[in-house]
């Protein structure tokens, strides 16, 4: 029998615009601080931008959900935290 290898277009030379660039999974768009982003991987997909007063960008959280943020540490540290 004749292995057929599968080629996924999106594996590391190919990267699509509408997903994320980590985990591959299409991405989500936050009107909040008008910035991509991906739920799977709780990462922005774009920096902020230069502009210290831009009002999207100055108070953007370092990770899109911080609730996801906390139950992991919450998880990782025990019930102690």
């Amino acid at each position: 029998m004749e292995h057929i290898k599968k080629v996924n277009p999106l594996k590391e030379d190919l990267v699509h615009e509408n997903c994320c660039i980590h985990c591959h999974l299409p991405r989500d768009y936050n009107e909040e601080y008008d910035a991509y982003y991906c739920k799977n991987c709780n990462y922005w997909l774009e920096k902020i931008c230069p502009d210290k007063t831009c009002d999207f960008c100055k108070d953007r959280p370092k990770y899109p959900n911080k609730e996801k943020v906390y139950n992991k540490i919450k998880e990782i540290k025990g019930k102690e935290w």
